[in-house]
């Protein structure tokens, strides 16, 4: 008997694992992951923000139209948490080698220091060249603010007439069609009075250090400075080298080169040491 009970209970619980999973899914809009949920007869403001992991709250700022109440087979999206970078303790310079996937900005991120304070530390390696099994100088927490541009996408429902497309809609309101469709997953048809979500953009200045900002944030702040940082950090090193010559006569021709060729030969290898030792302060 106790049996048959554990498997009922487990039938009804695949049963709503398997309701979630169907009603449940992930979308991306520029660069920006969503989960979403497909609503029911049954659902609620507070069911569809536990479905999602999130609170009501949440729910209300980026789907105003739920505070009306919330009606079946309606989509609605929240952004999911965006990955924190794993930040490094602020300390002294230390080299780091790059991972697989890594590149210029992940490094910025994980050690909050500056793009340009990268390449001036590491002026020989181009900023393309920031690949898995690069060996790189940088300092942890030697970053200051940086100002940029963060969007916000929120959902607003609009009520579908005659005549109406994802191409015209998408073009009227600054979108392309498939963020369109993002925003309205499983909507393959356009019917009137019913609603679809549509996304509305909203752009804020922010000032963050590195680590608080996405990847995304700072390539597109750096990019169009990063070869500028690259030229200036490759005119600094120039400046800073030392070329040296040396002419000694080693008198190698000679069978037996006398004792004075080998004093030589001694003095030589210690100029190779000091030339060494300087490199390595």
């Amino acid at each position: 008997m106790k049996n048959r009970y554990w498997v009922i209970a487990l039938i009804a619980c695949l049963s709503a694992i398997a309701a979630v999973a169907a009603d449940s899914g992930r979308v991306t809009i520029r660069e920006v992951v969503y989960r979403y949920y497909t609503t029911s007869s049954k659902s609620s403001l507070h069911s569809v923000a536990r479905s999602l992991g999130v609170s009501p709250e949440i729910v209300l700022i980026y789907n105003p139209w739920a505070g009306q109440g919330v009606d079946k087979n309606l989509t609605v999206l929240v952004p999911v948490e965006q990955e924190s970078a794993i930040v490094v303790p602020s300390g002294s310079e230390q080299q780091y080698t790059l991972a697989a996937g890594d590149n210029i900005y992940t490094v910025a991120r994980r050690f909050d220091t500056s793009v340009e304070a990268l390449i001036a530390a590491n002026p020989t390696i181009h900023p393309d060249n920031y690949g898995a099994g690069t060996v790189v100088q940088v300092v942890p927490g030697s970053a200051s603010p940086i100002m940029v541009e963060r969007s916000t996408i929120t959902f607003e429902h609009y009520k579908l007439r005659n005549g109406d497309s994802f191409y015209m809609l998408a073009k009227k309101n600054g979108l392309t069609e498939a963020e369109l469709h993002a925003a309205n997953p499983g909507v393959e048809q356009l019917k009137k009075g019913k609603f679809i979500n549509m996304p509305t953009i909203r752009t804020k200045v922010v000032s963050e250090t590195p680590a608080k900002l996405s990847e995304s944030e700072l390539r597109a702040y750096y990019a169009p400075r990063v070869n500028d940082f690259y030229t200036a950090a490759q005119a600094a090193l120039k400046s800073r080298t030392l070329n040296i010559g040396i002419v000694l006569p080693f008198q190698l021709h000679k069978e037996q080169p006398p004792r004075q060729a080998l004093l030589y030969t001694d003095f030589y290898k210690g100029f190779l040491i000091a030339l060494d030792s300087l490199q390595r302060r």
